[in-house]
């Protein structure tokens, strides 16, 4: 019998860590969305696309961007949902560029675009959108 109570109080157990753990990250309507880039490079010409989705409940988007060149240039673009260009900046090195940028939210797909040619150095980029 002892095993049986044993069994059942494990199966307990087991129900109430899953339910915190669903829980977790997930208060009322608590709502995020996130990406996060990172990368070193030498004497690249490549571009990059991310996309961020911002929902109707969030409200605020931001950007952090640090980059640093010691040569060739990089070109970075965030558009909105519409098409619109919110930021733009051009970087050529050597250089360094570090700013956080804060944009009202439109709901839909955000757009960062990145265009390295010839670059050498890394960057490190964070997108969010809140509520």
């Amino acid at each position: 019998m002892k095993r049986y109570a044993g069994l059942g109080f494990s199966l307990f157990l087991a129900l109430v860590l899953a339910a915190c753990a669903q829980s977790i990250g997930h208060s009322g309507t608590s709502s995020s969305s996130e990406h996060h880039s990172r990368s070193d490079f030498v004497t690249e010409t490549e571009s990059r696309t991310m996309t961020l989705d911002v929902r109707s409940a969030m409200t605020s988007v931001r950007l952090d961007v640090e980059i640093t060149l010691s040569g060739g240039s990089a070109i970075f673009r965030l558009t909105d949902p519409s098409g619109e260009v919110c930021w733009e900046e051009e970087i050529t090195g050597p250089d360094r560029y570090k700013e956080i940028h804060k944009f009202a939210p439109v709901v839909g797909d955000w757009t960062l675009y990145l265009a390295l040619e010839d670059a050498t150095g890394g960057y490190d980029l964070r997108w969010s959108a809140t509520n």
